[in-house]
């Protein structure tokens, strides 16, 4: 996992995932779920999650999973971010990895657009 790339000013943040499939050749499709977990200020948390589709490909794959905050924007900082990965086969039979771990959000090129000016 990467870092976060925040989106729109923080109201939503794009998490590149790579995984592999196990070698099981009977599992067809994958889904990454991530959520993301982030004190913002005084003690506030922003919290969000997302999630994708993939074929089982059996080799390293990559995707970028959109997290989108419930109530409040993310920061750039250190944030908290749950990986869980279901891959199923034809009949629905699924199996769950799951990965707790730190990743940094930040701007993406690290730009920031500046609040627009009063007249």
């Amino acid at each position: 996992m990467g870092p976060g790339s925040l989106v729109a000013d923080g109201a939503a943040v794009d998490v590149p995932l790579t995984f592999v499939c196990d070698s099981d050749p009977t599992l067809l499709f994958a889904v990454p779920f991530v959520e993301v977990n982030q004190r913002v200020s005084d003690g506030r948390i922003a919290n969000g999650f997302g999630n994708e589709e993939a074929s089982c490909t059996r080799q390293a794959q990559t995707v970028t999973v959109r997290v989108i905050p419930r109530v409040m924007a993310f920061n750039p900082g250190t944030a908290v971010a749950t990986v869980m990965l279901q891959t199923c086969n034809a009949q629905f039979q699924c199996a769950v990895t799951r990965v707790d771990t730190e990743i940094q959000l930040t701007e993406p090129g690290g730009a920031h657009i500046p609040p627009m000016a009063r007249e």
